[in-house]
């Protein structure tokens, strides 16, 4: 037996079927009476007595082993089985079942033993058996290799006396008076690369012939099942022959010469045994006296394991306590940036606010603030020029958000400028015709005033102005009307006898339309002097365009401007999440109409339903984005601009409106309201019953406490059940992150990948790819640790879809402050990340960091998306961009393949970026950096320049969002 009985102390599992053991136990049938040979601990003798009721008799050499399996055995006896001395102890019994597992391989004469106890069987008995295989395709590569080297365990357990095929173990079992009647095995199949490394290490290619005979039945037979029985007299005589004397290939010399030498060497034995003898009687001796030395050697490797397991449990807390120190100093470094960096603004801004309150231009402008809101002179030249005489005076510009500084330098259009659109106006022929539509229900006098002044000063003026007043009450409201009418014939109104509300009195006003296009505005808004001719510039350019919207801002009762919204180009996800088009929307009259004009039911969120139900059936070609204000919204009281709480009912038909749109479009989704972004949404994808499985890859190298608390963190908050875990280890050789790696092995869900090539990004996951299971693919750093349980839900939810490519996440540094909200093209030259370092808690620009939106790129820091994407665009560049923006120019060849990329803020992760692999800090990676950047210029080009899901009004010196000095238009 080996030094370390303990080896074979275990619990039968019998939910494993590819087992000897299962096999063995498989084949014994209820209630029979058992002798089981080398019962060690009882693993065996458990299973049968209280599972199948059957009588054991179980025989071992370990007294201390056997003492564990006699609570199961009817008699235990401690014996030699090489000796027929114990035979006495089961004198006058017979047994229907002799079991053997894994035991005859360790005698010293197995056939001898097993024709002993012949006499103990009836006809009906049997011999079960399990042996392993020496034919197992790993022992005939290690001796092709020169090697043979003895295991605790396995085909080269370091205790067998004997190896057998299948050919010889039949041999064996009929010399020993025994016929087979059934030999099954378990089986451990050799994958292919391990036997072309084998092969190799020789110098040897591997044929397809080679590769199949390895696969064969005798090459994967890792432990022969054998069942036999005893064998009447008259069988024996098919035992194999002795060989005969023939001459050996490589000499000629004759095999009956070394009959001679075998007799003289057999005669050399039988003087030994003797000397065999006595040792035997001296190993008796010192069997029993080293009997505590073995007591004392177990309990030391029971004392080995302990502190073995204390230590690696030391370890990976000390390296977690290294990671959270490493954090908080850097935690502490950021509050004192950020407390300096507060400490200057404030003192900017006392010094500006104290040169703006000593001007007279400031309390003169103060005194036109206070003046009437039902004031009508807020369009005025004169307001205007006090108000750039003070814009003039305050020439220091300490704060790129000010959008009161930008309009005043980019906001206005020169006179030149507007001498030369309508030049340009004039030069046109077919100019198309524009209808403005404007439902009117009671607005302030000024307001309305105001905003059809602010049509009729249009630099161009091929235009309707249709109006549809729905049964007003104030007087004046009519009277303005006809009024207004009556000067200018482009005016075009109807008088609704009773109020409908805005749908049907917009289906009025859409009633008197002539043109080609419906421009919608509110009546009490105002729309720039220049904001038809951008319009009609279009539709001249784009024939082919449906849709047509521009960027706005809001304006107060004073006429200040203020909270700009500079929009993305066509963006299906973001429209989902609120109604971007907004002002200014202009639609074509025609198929405004097909569509059965606006809908009552939705009062409140009419624009938005609209724009759900066109927008259904156009290609993004035919929706051009204007980035240009064109249109002030103004904040009066009971207007959205204040906020959505002015008509709470809008929040439910804002939402009823999406639900629509969603189930028109046969996608199943759950519609809520957002919790942190009044009237906007939250549109969640259910999954399918049926959940596909996703492959999250991995790529590692030590960072230990990096891995472990990414790892577990998807083990424990990943609520998504039918996923695999692909770990691709780059050549760690710390010990701790070694010791983690084997132990996560054992996860049936963990694969680990072990490659030892040069650090390249790129190349890792493109080889990870080529052997996932999956459908869907994560990539993920393993120096991410998920945050909310839904995060995979989230993700798979949008990557489902056909039309879709890849999916990101919101990624915070361990501070809480964003360090991935996606990626915008042209920051910084190549791309940056949006709204990096804002407050987890900050809506970001116009609610971006609360909102769903398609973005040109993601990080594939945790990246989600389909397989057949990856491959259609080829994976990763791995010559280009083996480290940085691999996955900016991946997502770029995504999109230009058709797809759209997706960002969700509902994916939530930490990511303690660049912990792993540093940061460009050498001059080596400087120099790679500036090859990636080189090569990213030249492969993309201007498409690195506009991104559209950006706006040229916004800035790409800073990933702020701030705006831009000057626009890019």
């Amino acid at each position: 037996m080996s030094e370390n009985k303990y080896k074979y102390d275990f619990t039968l599992d019998t939910a494993e079927k590819n087992f000897s053991l299962t096999g063995l136990a498989s084949r014994v049938k209820p209630g029979q009476k058992i002798l089981e040979l080398g019962c060690s601990f009882g693993y065996l003798s458990k299973f049968l007595q209280e599972e199948l009721g059957c009588d054991v008799v179980g025989v071992d050499i370990d007294a201390e082993a056997i003492e564990h399996a006699a609570p199961f055995c009817s008699k235990v006896i401690v014996a030699d089985l090489d000796k027929a001395d114990w035979l006495d102890e089961i004198k006058g019994l017979t047994f229907d079942v002799i079991l053997c597992a894994d035991v005859l391989e360790h005698l010293k004469s197995p056939s001898d033993i097993l024709a002993s106890l012949k006499s103990y069987l009836h006809n009906e008995s049997r011999l079960l058996a399990s042996v392993p295989n020496v034919a197992h395709s790993s022992i005939r590569l290690e001796l092709l290799q020169g090697h043979f080297d003895y295991e605790l365990l396995g085909l080269l357990d370091e205790t067998h006396l004997h190896f057998y095929t299948r050919d010889g173990l039949i041999g064996m079992l009929m010399k020993a008076g025994y016929a087979c009647s059934e030999i099954a095995y378990s089986s451990r199949d050799l994958a292919d690369e391990v036997i072309i490394e084998h092969l190799a290490n020789v110098g040897l290619v591997a044929s397809e012939e080679t590769i199949s005979f390895l696969h064969g039945p005798d090459a994967i037979a890792y432990q022969f099942i054998v069942e036999a029985r005893p064998a009447a007299t008259e069988l024996l005589q098919d035992l194999p022959k002795p060989l005969e004397s023939k001459p050996l290939v490589t000499t000629g010399v004759l095999y009956s010469d070394y009959v001679e030498a075998i007799r003289n060497m057999e005669k050399t034995i039988q003087q030994q045994q003797g000397n065999i003898s006595q040792l035997e009687k001296q190993y008796e001796a010192e069997k029993i006296h080293n009997k505590n030395y073995k007591n004392e050697i177990g309990k030391w490797q029971d004392t080995v394991e302990v502190i073995d397991n204390f230590l690696f449990d030391q370890a990976e807390g000390l390296a977690r306590g290294k990671s959270e120190n490493s954090s908080l100093q850097i935690r502490v470094e950021q509050l004192e940036v950020h407390l300096r960096d507060s400490i200057a603004d404030r003192e900017r801004l006392e010094q500006v606010l104290e040169r703006v309150h000593n001007k007279l231009s400031y309390r003169l402008i103060r005194g036109i603030k206070d003046f009437s809101r039902k004031s009508k002179n807020i369009l005025s030249q004169q307001s205007e020029n006090v108000h750039n005489t003070v814009l003039d005076e305050q020439k220091e510009v300490d704060n790129v958000h000010d959008y009161t500084v930008w309009i005043s330098k980019y906001g206005n259009l020169s006179a030149e400028q507007v001498s030369l659109i309508e030049e340009e106006i004039v030069a046109w022929q077919d100019a198309p015709k524009i209808a403005i539509l404007m439902p009117v229900y009671n607005p302030e006098q000024a307001s309305l005033e105001n905003a059809i002044q602010s049509v009729l000063n249009q630099y161009y003026t091929n235009f309707e102005l249709c109006i549809a007043d729905d049964a007003s009450t104030e007087p004046y409201v009519r009277q303005i009307l006809q009024t207004a009418s009556q000067q200018d014939r482009r005016i075009k109104i109807v008088f609704r006898e009773q109020n409908g509300h805005i749908s049907e009195a917009s289906n009025s006003a859409l009633a008197l339309v002539d043109a080609e296009f419906v421009a919608l505005m509110d009546h009490d808004d105002l729309l720039t002097p220049d904001a038809l001719y951008w319009v009609a510039k279009e539709i001249k350019k784009n024939p082919d365009v449906q849709l047509i919207y521009s960027d706005e801002d809001k304006m107060d009762l004073q006429g200040q401007r203020y909270a700009p919204y500079f929009k993305p180009d066509w963006n299906p996800e973001l429209f989902l999440s609120h109604n971007f088009i907004c002002h200014l929307g202009v639609y074509k009259t025609k198929k405004i109409r097909s569509i059965g004009g606006f809908d009552s039911s939705f009062d409140g969120a009419q624009d938005y339903d609209l724009a759900l139900r066109y927008v259904d059936q156009l290609s993004a070609e035919q929706i051009v984005h204007i980035p240009r204000i064109l249109y002030h919204w103004r904040a009066v009281e009971g207007s959205t601009a204040h906020g959505v709480h002015e008509k709470p009912y809008a929040e439910e038909k804002i939402a009823k409106a999406v639900i629509s749109a969603l189930k028109n479009k046969q996608r199943p989704a759950e519609v809520i309201k957002h919790e942190k972004l009044p009237g906007t949404l939250r549109v969640r994808y259910l999954l399918p019953d049926k959940l596909p499985l996703v492959s999250i890859v991995i790529p590692t190298r030590n960072g230990f406490n990096l891995l472990h608390r990414c790892v577990e963190s998807i083990f424990s908050k990943t609520n998504y059940a039918n996923y695999e875990l692909i770990i691709i280890d780059n050549g760690s050789d710390d010990f701790i992150t070694l010791r983690y790696l084997q132990r996560l092995q054992h996860d049936n869900r963990v694969t680990v990948i072990r490659d030892k090539s040069p650090f390249n990004y790129s190349a890792l996951n493109n080889k990870a790819i080529l052997q996932v299971k999956g459908e869907i693919i994560a990539l993920l750093n393993n120096d991410l640790e998920v945050i909310n349980e839904d995060w995979l839900d989230e993700m798979v939810g949008f990557a489902q879809h056909s039309e879709v490519g890849a999916v990101g996440a919101k990624l915070y540094y361990p501070n809480d402050t964003i360090q991935h909200a996606g990626v915008i093209v042209g920051l910084g030259g190549v791309a940056g990340h949006s709204h990096k370092h804002f407050p987890r808690v900050n809506p970001g620009y116009c609610g971006r960091l609360l909102l769903t939106q398609n973005l040109t790129a993601v990080t594939a820091a945790c990246l989600v998306l389909r397989k057949e994407v990856y491959n259609a665009v080829g994976g990763f560049d791995e010559k280009n961009l083996p480290v940085a923006f691999n996955d900016v120019d991946f997502c770029l060849r995504i999109r230009e393949k058709g797809f759209l990329n997706v960002w969700t803020p509902y994916a939530e992760m930490y990511h303690y970026e660049s912990a792993t692999r540093g940061y460009e800090d050498t001059p080596e990676k400087q120099a790679r950096f500036t090859q990636e950047v080189d090569y990213m210029q030249q492969r993309w080009g201007d498409v690195l320049s506009i991104d559209p899901a950006y706006n040229p009004n916004l800035t790409v010196e800073r990933e702020d969002f701030s705006f831009a000095w000057p626009p890019r238009i």
